[in-house]
């Protein structure tokens, strides 16, 4: 870490940009089987805070493959964070050679009623949400997979908030100081007067991550929570069954 975050990451800055640290970290994270505290961190908001990373976290096998090649191409330090359940992701890869950019997100699904931002895995389970949404309120929410945690990209998200007027954030992570308190502050910070309902966040409990697979369905946060947390901020507080199971996971389970 001190290599990384002390060395790599400042290399460029201390020596003018006359030398760079063309360097990828690839790393594998996420739930399976009871994995435990030690197997399933997520630490991008970590790397994040550094200045001089570039943080990945691919949502989708595409995206994996883009996002890694243009990784290779950087001529900087770049973390990059994959989650296990991309291995199980049929979506076709081409063959041939591309990259996708950088510090670009992605709007995956657009909508008019409210905007989720969700990184890495919670992006299809905010596109599952989406949809049930739909089917059952109408309610039309747009999703932005954020693809790089750093550089992130605001203006696409502030762009789609100025829109909307309501902002959930789904981060498969730990809440403080994390990335969805980032992208909260962010549009607090420049566009709070677009807003019709207060953000909500959608994270992991603040403690340990379980090994019993029994209490990680209690603790792992899922479409129906994004679901609950949507119909929210757009006052349907008819569906208070999902309301409440979004307030568990405020507060955790344990």
């Amino acid at each position: 870490m001190d290599q990384l975050l002390n060395h790599a990451a400042k290399w460029r800055s201390m020596f003018g940009r006359q030398q760079s640290v063309p360097m990828v970290v690839r790393g594998v994270v996420g739930r399976g089987w009871g994995n435990g505290p030690q197997h399933t961190s997520s630490h991008h908001a970590l790397f994040s805070h550094v200045p001089g990373i570039t943080t990945v976290v691919p949502s989708n096998a595409y995206d994996a493959k883009g996002l890694l090649v243009a990784a290779i191409q950087d001529d900087g330090p770049v973390v990059y964070i994959e989650h296990r359940w991309l291995y199980e992701d049929e979506t076709d890869v081409p063959e041939v050679y591309y990259a996708t950019p950088l510090g670009k997100a992605a709007v995956v699904r657009p909508g008019g009623d409210a905007t989720i931002v969700a990184v890495g895995p919670m992006v299809s389970e905010a596109v599952k949400a989406a949809r049930a949404l739909e089917e059952s309120s109408g309610i039309s929410a747009e999703i932005i997979d954020v693809r790089t945690t750093h550089p992130l990209d605001t203006q696409t998200i502030l762009q789609s908030v100025a829109r909307t007027g309501r902002l959930v954030v789904a981060d498969a992570d730990w809440g403080p100081c994390g990335v969805a308190g980032e992208v909260i502050a962010t549009v607090a910070e420049r566009a709070l007067e677009t807003l019709k309902a207060r953000p909500r966040r959608i994270v992991w409990p603040h403690t340990v991550v379980p090994s019993s697979p029994a209490i990680e369905k209690q603790f792992y946060p899922g479409a129906s929570d994004i679901q609950a947390a949507v119909l929210a901020v757009c006052a349907r507080s008819d569906k208070r069954d999902l309301v409440e199971s979004t307030v568990k996971h405020f507060q955790g389970p344990f």
